[in-house]
This record gives C-alpha cells, sequence and structure tokens, in this order.
C-alpha cells in the first residue's frame, strides 16, 4: 500500500511541475483558479487541463493496476480509479498552482 502512495504522487508531482513551469512560461495564473475567474476563456483552460491530466491519469491508473497485479493478485478497476482520482486530482492542482506561483515569482525577482 505505502508504494502506491508514494510513487503515485511522485508521477502526479512530474507532470504538475512541468504543467506549473510551462504556465509560468506563458505568463498564465495559477490554473485552479484561472478556471473559475478566466470567463470565455474557462472551456479552452478546462480542455488543457483535462489534457494535462490524461496523461498522469493514464500513468497513475497503469502503476496502481500493476500494483494490484503484483501485491493483491486481483485487478479491482473501481478501486483503482477512486485512488487515482483521490491520489491524483488534488495534489496535481496544488503542485501545479505552486510551482506556477514560484516559478513567476522568481522571474519577477530576477527582473528587480
Amino acid at each position: 500500500m505505502r508504494i502506491r502512495l508514494v510513487l503515485q504522487p511522485l508521477v502526479v508531482a512530474v507532470f504538475a511541475v512541468r504543467a506549473g513551469l510551462r504556465d509560468a512560461g506563458a505568463g498564465r495564473p495559477p490554473y485552479f483558479w484561472s478556471v473559475f475567474t478566466a470567463g470565455k476563456a474557462r472551456w479552452k483552460l478546462i480542455r488543457e487541463g483535462w489534457g494535462d491530466a490524461g496523461r498522469f491519469l493514464v500513468a497513475a491508473l497503469s502503476l496502481d493496476l500493476l500494483y494490484q497485479l503484483l501485491f493483491l493478485k486481483a485487478v479491482r478497476p473501481v478501486q483503482a480509479l477512486i485512488v487515482v482520482a483521490t491520489i491524483g486530482i488534488l495534489p496535481y492542482l496544488v503542485f501545479r498552482g505552486l510551482v506556477n506561483r514560484i516559478a513567476r515569482s522568481r522571474r519577477q525577482a530576477a527582473r528587480s
């Protein structure tokens, strides 16, 4: 069980860091906040977010199914989806926003 609680958030964090740095490089505000405040651009942001989320969800789901096969000797797809959603989505949103804020503040400090 511990491997699941370490590897999946680690995979999610890698994807979130990449997305957060991309957001900061484009000068965009943190993703989760933008979804609520973007107005007409909201749907574009949601589509982009699902594209990013799809990548890490597939990776995290694969890891969870592999874990189930190796340690539980069975595949429980509903359990895998619940675990991936719980361990994946919230950390992704948090890491992506934090990385964006940190990268933007460092760039602003470097300009000063």
